[in-house]
């Protein structure tokens, strides 16, 4: 869930974006872009840090804290050194303190403990929607979704995600404003494959919830299917100026050779080798990391700064570059392609 708050948040900022998703995934409801804002926390070199806010606050955006991070959604506090490592990120960043200020933010290596880059500023949100908006829970509602003993929500809580927060939830398409939307032409098929899963699941908690309140259960009544989900009539508008197109179905040779993921973590001389080719052959090279932080350990450890690497803000920047060019695209790709 880190990452989809993260793109999310992603949404909020003024750069073009291009939003790939599934029709499951555009149907469900999301907390307002307003709410969204309340939720992180900005740290930097200079500011003050308070270490018991700071506890506070990844306790109830869906943390462990622990002796050392080696996951995402992990944090470990040893003094005056604060490891945590973002839901949203590749790397752990450390945090350096001193008479209560930050005094350093670097990103490193969880298993060789070696820093990877200096960081400007640390963006921390959320790992867990319904976590983050916890204290607005009260009475028998927190008592029913709320679980003491390990001092977090019960498994399931998100299935009531309406009741965390006071206002209605947002749609993807009003995060994203007003925006160009393409769609697949098996999408309606999907939406009515969704539409009838939703359904037959409502009635099967429905079901559930008088078997168990016969044996004396309290256990709370499912909420509607149209409080979490977008109903078809909401789905036709928000897709009603969209266009269709329809992907082959052999997309070899077509669309793009799929490549690898590269990562700032991995073998570095491989990596080096695959870019002097593509060079060689007079292409052009972007690397993609949505972060700061894995777009300077990638510089580092592929020793690109030699080659004049090229700051894009966006995709349509790529279509200038020179023949033999090697670019940063602050996109986050799950999988690299060639054309």
């Amino acid at each position: 869930m880190g990452m989809r708050i993260a793109a999310l948040h992603a949404l909020q900022e003024p750069a073009g974006r291009v939003v790939v998703t599934t029709a499951r995934a555009a149907m469900q409801r999301l907390p307002s872009r307003a709410e969204q804002l309340q939720q992180g926390m900005i740290i930097a070199p200079g500011r003050a840090l308070d270490e018991s806010a700071l506890r506070t606050f990844l306790r109830g955006r869906g943390y462990v804290l622990d002796d050392r991070v080696d996951e995402p959604g992990e944090a470990a506090f040893h003094g005056r050194t604060i490891d945590i490592f973002p839901g949203n990120a590749e790397f752990p960043v450390r945090i350096e303190c001193e008479d209560g200020l930050v005094k350093e933010l670097r990103c490193y290596d969880p298993v060789l403990q070696r820093t990877l880059a200096s960081l400007e500023q640390l963006d921390l949100l959320p790992t867990d929607e319904a976590l983050a908006a916890t204290p607005a829970l009260s009475g028998e509602l927190r008592e029913a979704l709320w679980d003491s003993e390990r001092g977090t929500l019960r498994l399931g809580a998100s299935h009531w995600l309406p009741l965390f927060y006071r206002h209605r939830l947002a749609t993807l398409f009003e995060i994203a404003g007003d925006v160009a939307v393409l769609i697949d032409a098996e999408v309606p098929a999907q939406v009515d494959e969704h539409d009838r899963r939703i359904a037959d699941a409502f009635a099967f908690a429905a079901d559930l919830l008088r078997s168990e309140r016969r044996q004396g259960s309290r256990t709370l009544s499912p909420l509607e299917p149209k409080r979490l989900y977008l109903e078809r009539s909401e789905i036709e508008e928000a897709l009603s100026d969209a266009v269709t197109f329809r992907l082959p179905a052999d997309t070899s040779g077509k669309i793009g050779e799929h490549l690898p993921p590269l990562r700032a973590n991995g073998r570095a001389g491989k990596a080096r080798a695959f870019i002097g080719e593509q060079r060689a052959a007079g292409r052009r090279v972007l690397l993609a990391a949505e972060d700061e932080a894995t777009r300077s350990a990638l510089i580092a450890r592929l020793r690109l700064d030699v080659l004049g690497i090229e700051q894009l803000k966006q995709w349509s920047d790529a279509v200038e570059l020179r023949a033999g060019t090697v670019a940063l695209l602050p996109e986050d790709l799950p999988q690299g392609f060639m054309l």
